[in-house]
């Protein structure tokens, strides 16, 4: 079997994936592993996903390495358990992507610390409130009183909020938990004010804002 091959296995048979987390396994499929798609997986041992994943590090950068090789360990744990011989052995019995874990290989990635300190808060607000672009506005001052990530607010649909409840619904986060949180007046107002000038499903319709599509 090729990496290729277990790939497209691995997709039929998560059929759960979140479009994000599709896109970025093929995404990542196609730039990390173009020389790799068509190597049977036998021939994918420990040596060369260590030195794989330092080539990449050198050229990506750390954090882009650690993840190509998230990815490829979960087709090897697939395929350990999916494909058999007529004996229901494993055809595959070792995962080599294993070993940079065991020999603490993987790069050591720093969190993140770009974050809004509590003394720049009122400038930074004062700033959004100042921007020309009402839906910009508008968006940044929603993530900053809910937590919402990124995506979670630029296809927020105004089926997700409830202004007489006073709350908004995510139904589809990470953990794939819904979770309804309430709005402040504050929020409140914003939402009222947009939906009363709305033209479609989505409170965010501006396609510059994240990605949104809409």
């Amino acid at each position: 079997m090729t990496l290729e091959e277990v790939f497209q296995g691995y997709l039929n048979a998560r059929k759960s994936l979140k479009p994000k987390t599709l896109y970025d396994y093929k995404n990542m499929m196609r730039l990390a592993f173009p020389d790799w798609r068509k190597k049977t997986l036998l021939s994918i041992t420990k040596d060369k996903v260590v030195k794989y994943h330092e080539k990449l590090g050198l050229k990506h950068g750390p954090a882009y390495a650690n993840h190509a090789m998230r990815v490829l360990r979960a087709l090897f744990n697939f395929a350990i358990g999916q494909y058999e011989d007529v004996a229901g052995r494993s055809l595959i019995t070792e995962n080599p992507v294993r070993w940079l874990s065991q020999a603490r290989a993987c790069y050591r990635v720093e969190r993140r610390q770009t974050f809004i300190k509590s003394h720049e808060l009122a400038a930074w607000s004062q700033g959004v409130m100042d921007l020309q672009n009402e839906t910009l506005r508008d968006y940044l001052m929603l993530v900053l009183f809910t937590g919402l990530r990124r995506q979670e607010a630029a296809q927020l649909q105004w089926s997700q909020v409830d202004l007489k409840a006073k709350t908004l619904t995510i139904s589809d986060t990470k953990n794939r938990e819904t979770h309804t949180l309430p709005l402040s007046d504050f929020l409140h107002r914003l939402l009222a004010r947009r939906q009363q000038s709305s033209t479609n499903d989505y409170v965010f319709s501006d396609p510059g804002i994240c990605g949104s599509s809409n």
